[in-house]
């Protein structure tokens, strides 16, 4: 096998630069001081969970020293804000008021014809009905021209149509 000096000289090129770029980077380093070895001072850094192990093997102190802290004046980790805002249930009654009337249906369009029909709103939605059927719990009796009757554990419910603006 015959060895080109063209295809050669790349390789031998790129180890000459190799070579150059070590060399100059040694000495740079030698230069600068980087190769001698920086002593490292050794600091002694306290534990920082020592104390709170010291405090746990002390264990519960004296109720009765001087130094301990009073346990009424401790504060309760279950309540939000101060002692002195915490309002106490049995310090105030309340006034009983009424609960709200249960929603009713509204009816909101009669469509008169040989068969009439109504449309009523209820808890979000909308229902088209006609006499003797059923919305929820509640049964239509009748479709009148401006008024649906409806009937629920037997008693009336009378649902009118309101005219515009109302």
């Amino acid at each position: 096998m015959k060895l080109d000096p063209k295809v050669a000289s790349g390789p031998i090129a790129a180890l000459v630069a190799l070579l150059l770029i070590s060399l100059e980077t040694a000495d740079a380093l030698h230069r600068a001081g980087s190769s001698k070895a920086t002593p490292v001072a050794r600091v002694q850094l306290d534990d920082p969970v020592a104390d709170f192990e010291r405090r746990l093997a002390a264990g519960d102190p004296d109720p009765h020293a001087a130094a301990a802290p009073a346990i009424a004046n401790l504060r309760d980790p279950f309540r939000f804000g101060p002692e002195h805002l915490a309002v106490q249930p049995a310090a105030r009654a309340r006034p009983q008021t009424a609960p709200p009337p249960p929603p009713v249906p509204v009816l909101t369009a009669i469509i008169w014809d040989n068969d009439p029909r109504a449309s009523i709103r209820w808890n979000g939605r909308d229902y088209s009905v006609k006499a003797n059927s059923q919305v929820a719990d509640y049964e239509v009796v009748r479709i009148g021209r401006d008024q649906v009757v409806l009937a629920r554990e037997g008693e009336a419910l009378v649902l009118r149509l309101h005219g515009k603006g109302e």
